[in-house]
Order: C-alpha cells, then sequence, then structure tokens
C-alpha cells in the first residue's frame, strides 16, 4: 500500500496521463500531482501523492508543488487512464454509502481513494492536448486543429507550375 519506488518489486497497476500546466487555467482541470520523490527515470512517471478536483491556484501554488518543475506548473489529467479494476470497489462504496460532490457520484475522489490504497502512477506526455470539457473549450480546440490542418496541407501542397 502506498505510492511505488523503484526499490519495490511492482509499481501499481493505475497509470494516469498527466501533462505539464501552468497555474492560470486550473480551475478547469482536475489536479493529479507528483508526490515528495518526484520523477523517475527519464522524467515520464511519477508518484501520484493526491488527486484534486479543479483546485484553486493558491490552492496548487502552496499544496501541488513538484520537485524540479517551475512553481507555477502542474501536472493536470485528462482522461487517459490504465485502472485497476479494484477503482469499481471504490465507486461502489461511494454510490453504497450515497457520498456525492456537486450531487454527482464523482470519478476524482474515487481515483484518490485508490490512490491512497494501492499507489498510482502518472506518466507525462508532452505536446499539445485539447479540452472538451465546455462549449468555449470545444469550439477553440476544433478552431485549433482547423487551422493546424491547414497549415499542414499549405506546407505539403505542391506548387502549381
Amino acid at each position: 500500500v502506498g505510492c511505488w519506488t523503484p526499490k519495490k518489486s511492482a509499481p501499481p497497476s493505475t497509470v494516469i496521463r498527466v501533462s505539464r500546466v501552468s497555474c492560470s487555467p486550473l480551475a478547469r482541470h482536475s489536479t493529479p500531482c507528483a508526490g515528495a520523490g518526484g520523477f523517475h527515470g527519464a522524467g515520464k512517471l511519477v508518484d501520484i501523492h493526491s488527486v484534486v478536483e479543479k483546485p484553486t491556484v493558491a490552492y496548487a501554488k502552496e499544496m501541488l508543488g513538484i520537485p524540479n518543475m517551475p512553481e507555477d506548473e502542474v501536472l493536470t489529467m485528462f482522461g487517459l487512464y490504465i485502472l485497476n479494476p479494484s477503482i469499481f470497489q471504490c465507486l461502489e462504496e461511494r454510490i453504497t454509502r450515497n457520498v456525492r460532490d456537486a450531487g454527482e457520484f464523482a470519478f476524482t475522489p474515487a481515483l484518490d481513494r485508490l490512490r491512497k490504497d494501492e499507489g498510482v502512477l502518472g506518466f507525462v506526455i508532452e505536446g499539445q492536448r485539447y479540452d472538451i470539457g465546455d462549449p468555449a473549450s470545444y469550439l477553440e480546440t476544433l478552431n485549433s486543429t482547423v487551422t493546424e490542418e491547414m497549415a499542414v496541407r499549405a506546407r505539403s501542397a505542391k506548387p502549381v507550375v
């Protein structure tokens, strides 16, 4: 039980995708954060020490700091998971006890429970990410991807002679 360290025989079987982001857009995202052990190996794996739904910027800066990362950055998760099946027991417990967050049976607290019981690793993925969790973000994503696609086509187009 607890977070995996390289000295333990096997890592946790739950892995979540995380990305580095600045603290400014935090109100829209769920934010898991690396534990005190920080990054492992080539800097792609991190021990997750907490999973917090939509933290304030002040909370993130104070409680979700990560060793060897700029203090205005945190790791956020965006929907790619390799989950141990025991996540369903965590969810079932919340449903049976009628434990809700903002009126919903929320996934984030169940994931945090799994983290406490078994440990969770984060896999850091670099590159562009797209948020489609609300209409404004969805429209921004559509505009961005269309613009990127048009730029790629323009670069690969052969001139007409």
